[in-house]
């Protein structure tokens, strides 16, 4: 099998369950640029991180897919996902907001540091404090 089973299968996958991407290319793009937002403070409301990181369920959705996990392109998608996903772990605390066992570890956990914004929701929501980083520390 090729590539483009690969990415055909990945595609069907994608519009099942309603994903806007439509390739694992655009998966890692979009993952990839959720942790950049990440690693220089989130400046944008909790919502809006939820809506941004579930780019993570679409990917999980394309990782767990029986049909497709034999194919030898897997293990290349699998390997960048996984990096992507240790930087962000990199960017989490290590206690819950959301239960482990009932949400995925992208939202189970929050930010160790972000914008004004979210770090109002998490405190908001939550009732945890995150350090604040202003936008204009975030792009020196």
């Amino acid at each position: 099998m090729n590539n483009s089973n690969f990415e055909q299968g990945a595609r069907e996958i994608l519009k099942k369950n309603g994903s806007w991407q439509e390739s694992t290319d655009e998966l890692i793009e979009d993952w990839q640029h959720c942790i950049e937002s990440c690693e220089t403070g989130y400046q944008d409301v909790y919502d809006e991180y939820i809506f941004d990181v579930s780019v993570r369920r679409d990917i999980d959705a394309v990782l767990q897919d029986k049909q497709i996990s034999a194919l030898p392109e897997m293990d290349k998608f699998r390997n960048k996902v996984y990096s992507l996903d240790e930087r962000m772990k990199s960017l989490m605390r290590s206690d819950p907001i959301q239960s482990p066992e009932k949400f995925p570890w992208w939202e189970a956990y929050p930010l160790r540091y972000g914008g004004k914004e979210i770090s109002e929701d998490y405190k908001r929501i939550f009732g945890i404090d995150i350090e604040v980083i202003s936008k204009k520390q975030s792009n020196e």
